[in-house]
């Protein structure tokens, strides 16, 4: 994952809006998999597995608002 986030920053060096879109993606896809496997949160009861969730989710979103918002 982390090759596949500096790939993907490679080759999109000169469209950086949509390389920081990929790399962030990415990144968001490497924190789910550590909630869900090394947290052991994936055989965990919805009541806690949603929260974990909507926060990747809401951190992913955020991340995206601030480097489109702030930055443009």
């Amino acid at each position: 994952m982390t090759l596949l986030s500096f790939e993907s920053g490679m080759q999109w060096l000169d469209q950086a809006a949509i390389g920081t879109a990929v790399i962030i993606g990415i990144a968001l896809i490497k924190i789910r998999v550590v909630i869900l496997q090394f947290m052991e949160v994936a055989e965990a009861p919805w009541s806690l597995r949603a929260p974990l969730e909507l926060w990747m989710l809401g951190l992913g979103a955020a991340l995206l608002a601030l480097c489109y918002g702030v930055a443009r």
